[in-house]
C-alpha cells in the first residue's frame, strides 16, 4: 500500500510507565495536536504466538480466528528485564526463533473525528505492521516488493538508543473503519543469537487543535523546470497541504502530508516549464495563507536560451531600516 505518511521518533527508556506517558503526549512530540488514544501501550491485551512457526498464510486477515494463541499485555519481549510478558525463543539460545506474531483490535466510533492516525511502534529488531488485513508499513526489514517470510531476519541488530526508540508513522484517518479495526504485527529477530527482543504499539487518532498561524515563510527552494519545494513553519504542529494551479481562481492541484509537524516541506512535482503558478499553504482541512501575491514561475526548459534578469542580495537580516533602504535602492 502506498500512502503519504509522516514519521517521527520518540526516544525514551522503555518502561511501561514511560510508554503510557508517551502515548498520552501523542508519541512525545505532538502535544499541541488533539489526540485520542485508540489503543494504548501496556494496558491493552494482545494475542500472540511464539512457537517459531508461521501460524497460517492468512494470519493477518481480519477474519483469522487466532485459535490457541496466548493472550497478555505489553511490553512483550525478553533479555532486557523491562518486559511485562516474556516471549519464548525456543529450546536453543544459540538458535532463537526468528519471528513472533501478534494480533489485537481497537474500536473507532467515528473516523470523521480525526485527520490522521498514528502508529507508535517499539520494535527490536524488525517489524511488519498490518491494518485490517493489509500491510501498512515495515521497520528495519527488507523493503517492498521483497516477500517477508517466517525466517526473514531484520536488516540490522539494534542497540541503545535505537532499541528503545518508539518510531511513529502517521497516515490519513480514512484508513480506519468505523467500529472494530484489526491490527497484526510480526516481530523479527536480527540474528539467531540476539540477546533480546521487544515489542509494543499504541494507536492515536489525531485532529488539528487550536488556531495555527504561519510564523516563517512560506518560501521556495530548489526550483527547476518541473519541480519546486514549498516550505513554512507554523505556531503549532499541523498536517501540511499546498494547493496550486496556473489559474489564481482555480487552484486545482494539491499535495497533502498527513503527518503533524511545525516544519512543513512539500514538493510540487510534474510542473510545466516557464509557467506561472499560484499557490496557498495550510492544513489538510483549511487554508492558512495564500492570495494573488503567492506565486512562482518555473525555470525555462533545459537547453533553451531566454533572456535572464538576476538580482542578487546577501543576508536578508531582520528587516530593519537600513535593509529596507538597500531593497528600495534596487
Amino acid at each position: 500500500m502506498n500512502h503519504f505518511r509522516g514519521q517521527r521518533v520518540c526516544t525514551a527508556k522503555v518502561t511501561r510507565l514511560l510508554l503510557v506517558c508517551c502515548a498520552f503526549f501523542s508519541c512525545c512530540d505532538n502535544a499541541d495536536a488533539a489526540s485520542d488514544t485508540l489503543l494504548p501501550f501496556g494496558t491493552h491485551s494482545w494475542r500472540y504466538t511464539d512457537s517459531g512457526s508461521l501460524p497460517a498464510a492468512n494470519w493477518f486477515a481480519r477474519s483469522y480466528p487466532a485459535t490457541g494463541w496466548k493472550n497478555n499485555f505489553g511490553q512483550f519481549g525478553y533479555g532486557e528485564g523491562d518486559e511485562t510478558t516474556l516471549i519464548g525463543f525456543g529450546p536453543d539460545p544459540q538458535m532463537k526463533f526468528v519471528t513472533t506474531y501478534f494480533r489485537s483490535t481497537f474500536t473507532v466510533a467515528d473516523t470523521a473525528a480525526y485527520t490522521s492516525v498514528s502508529f507508535c511502534l517499539l520494535r527490536d529488531a524488525g517489524a511488519v505492521v498490518y491494518l485490517n488485513g493489509a500491510e501498512l508499513f515495515r521497520e528495519n526489514m527488507p523493503g517492498v516488493p521483497e516477500t517477508i517470510g517466517n525466517n526473514t531476519y531484520a536488516l540490522s541488530c539494534l542497540s541503545e538508543p535505537e532499541e528503545n526508540t518508539v518510531v511513529t508513522n502517521s497516515y490519513p484517518a480514512a484508513l480506519l473503519r468505523n467500529g472494530l479495526n484489526y491490527l497484526a504485527v510480526e516481530i523479527h529477530q536480527c540474528s539467531p543469537t540476539s540477546a533480546d527482543l521487544s515489542f509494543d504499539l499504541s494507536v492515536l487518532g489525531e485532529s488539528e487543535a487550536g488556531s495555527s498561524s504561519v510564523i516563517r515563510g512560506p518560501y521556495l527552494q530548489v526550483g527547476t523546470s518541473s519541480n519546486i519545494i514549498v516550505r513554512w513553519r507554523t505556531s503549532i504542529p499541523t498536517t501540511s497541504r499546498v494547493e496550486y494551479g496556473t489559474n489564481e481562481g482555480n487552484l486545482d492541484q494539491a499535495i497533502v502530508n498527513f503527518g503533524f509537524t511545525n516544519e512543513h516541506e512539500i514538493l510540487l512535482p510534474n510542473l510545466s516549464a516557464a509557467t506561472k503558478y499560484f499557490y496557498n499553504v495550510g492544513t489538510a482541512t483549511q487554508v492558512i495563507e495564500g492570495d494573488s501575491s503567492y506565486f512562482f514561475v518555473t525555470a525555462p526548459t533545459p537547453g533553451s536560451t531566454p533572456p535572464v534578469r538576476i538580482w542578487a542580495i546577501g543576508d536578508f537580516g531582520t528587516g530593519y531600516g537600513a535593509q529596507d533602504e538597500v531593497r528600495d535602492a534596487y
